[in-house]
């Protein structure tokens, strides 16, 4: 019932995302490889440039949640939430292939 993207990662990472041709505003939260919040930020949408800003967790993280600016608390996400995945596929998507 939510409209977002949760990004899984094989391991630990420290890098960065950024909105180059987002057309959007989104808000993205961080999570540890236990699935607690590491940082919660809003991020701007920006054209088709390389000089986009990069929007850092600020620690290491596995997943990364994106979903329109300002709903993240609609999900129940907040500082002190932990992220639990019961699914790895959404029940709705339609198979492709």
């Amino acid at each position: 019932g939510y409209d977002g993207m949760l990004f899984e990662f094989p391991g630990d990472q420290d890098g960065a995302f950024w909105m180059r041709n987002t057309p959007m505003p989104l808000s993205i939260a961080y999570f540890d490889r236990m699935g607690e919040v590491v940082s919660i930020t809003d991020m701007a949408p920006c054209a088709d440039k390389a000089s986009c800003p990069s929007y850092p967790a600020g620690a290491t993280f596995r997943y990364a949640l994106e979903v329109p600016k300002g709903q993240l608390a609609d999900a129940l996400v907040a500082k002190g939430s932990r992220l639990t995945i019961i699914a790895r596929r959404c029940p709705l998507a339609t198979p492709t292939g």
